[in-house]
């Protein structure tokens, strides 16, 4: 997405920045609302050349992130270079922040209602909800492009043995929608369906390695059958 007039608004993150929300209520905005725009360099061909970040006072890695569009908008009047606009969903940003060893997130950084957000704050709160794929969606799915981190495995085994309504779970690389395929965790429920995920997720959270988040996915018969294909089962 490159025209502005196209950008999505998050309305919740909108509003909890205007009534300066507490901050556990503006994590949730963040995670809830909808999806937060980024800024792609563009380079001299018109390409996208990576997610635009920046360094704070204190020396620290920021992630510049709006709400909507008046936020890109009061951003982009101050800079010269050219800039690209993406819309991303919360995990994704969180990958993203992960990846370019981000430590803030800052929110609106121009205006209209500036806010900064230490990223292990985000991660935590994330965490500690346990994110769920909402059933019905559709997914592609496959292996993971590299190994999942043993430790990582050993924390969903873990949780699997001490989550009675869940009887086996998957790592495995889930693409939602077309959009870039991430690792997330898939689970079979023990007893009835539609609450397996909802229970697992934030107890996967307490037994991860400290700053890592996966969604989790409860899987019916023909999901697990497809997943199986790529992954091995963990219990």
């Amino acid at each position: 997405m490159s025209e502005l007039s196209e950008a999505p608004r998050n309305t919740a993150l909108v509003t909890a920045l205007a009534r300066q929300a507490p901050v556990p209520e503006l994590l949730d905005a963040l995670l809830d609302g909808g999806p937060l725009l980024l800024l792609v360099v563009v380079g001299p061909e018109g390409s996208a050349e990576g997610i635009i970040t920046g360094n704070g006072p204190d020396g620290s890695t920021c992630l510049f992130g709006f709400s909507g569009p008046d936020g890109v908008a009061a951003y982009q009047a101050t800079q010269e270079q050219p800039q690209s606009v993406v819309a991303v969903d919360p995990p994704i940003v969180l990958d993203v922040a992960r990846q370019a060893q981000v430590d803030v997130l800052v929110i609106d950084g121009a205006g209209p209602v500036p806010a900064a957000v230490p990223l292990s704050w985000l991660s935590q709160r994330y965490a500690e909800r346990g994110r769920v794929v909402p059933q019905g969606t559709e997914v592609y799915v496959g292996a993971p492009a590299f190994p999942v981190p043993p430790d990582v495995e050993e924390a969903v085994r873990r949780t699997v043995r001490s989550s009675p309504d869940v009887s086996t779970a998957y790592l495995f690389a889930l693409s939602v929608g077309g959009a870039d395929a991430r690792v997330v965790v898939g689970v079979v429920p023990a007893g009835v369906p539609g609450h397996a995920a909802a229970t697992f997720a934030p107890a996967l959270g307490e037994q991860l390695p400290q700053g890592d988040v996966y969604d989790v996915l409860e899987l019916d018969q023909e999901q697990e059958r497809a997943v199986a294909g790529y992954v091995p089962a963990l219990r």
